[in-house]
């Protein structure tokens, strides 16, 4: 494993570690494309998610999570950066040329913010789409994300929740592969 995907393992595991109060563990792990797909559950299995992380060869990472209660939500981590575990953080995303939208982004550890964006297909069919998702902090800073494989990874995300989280009949999209997008920036 290279050194930048154990850090991103390894600040999933920090969250694990920070949010759940008991042990969890890896119910599945594999790279779907430049993604890597990750089912995690805490031993009592009241703490369960599904997420995809991507692109594999940055620093800051964008996440893409799914819950049992078919909640999406995107997260970004950083090793680098450190958050105050608990707050919200408001920013501003946009996929391609879209308005941007205006969220509040909440710290669940030091290191890694999640930002709730719906449930069902509509919440995330922007994200199969798109080629790049861009985030603007209050201070301005902007941090760009490619999307190459979204769509693969939101299909290995459904079906990782059709199989751990038991979410049923949500339906995969065909896949669809984009270029490589616009290099990251650190928040």
């Amino acid at each position: 494993m290279s050194a930048l995907k154990a850090a991103g393992l390894g600040a999933m595991l920090l969250m694990i570690t920070i949010s759940f109060p008991v042990e969890a563990k890896i119910l599945e792990e594999r790279e779907v494309g430049s993604w890597r797909l990750i089912a995690i559950s805490s031993e009592s299995g009241k703490y369960k998610f599904c997420d995809a992380s991507g692109p594999l060869d940055q620093n800051t990472r964008l996440g893409i999570v799914l819950t049992p209660s078919r909640g999406w939500y995107l997260s970004i981590s950083d090793d680098t950066l450190e958050f105050v575990e608990g707050k919200e953080y408001p920013l501003a995303y946009a996929i391609d040329d879209a308005t941007p939208v205006n969220a509040k982004a909440h710290a669940i550890s030091t290191t890694i913010l999640w930002i709730p964006v719906g449930s069902g297909d509509a919440a995330i069919e922007p994200l199969r789409r798109g080629n790049r998702i861009t985030f603007r902090d209050a201070d301005g800073n902007v941090v760009p994300f490619p999307l190459d494989g979204s769509s693969r990874a939101l299909d290995a995300l459904i079906d990782c929740a059709n199989r751990h989280l038991g979410v049923s009949s949500l339906p995969a999209n065909p896949t669809v592969m984009r270029a490589r997008g616009a290099p990251a920036l650190v928040l």
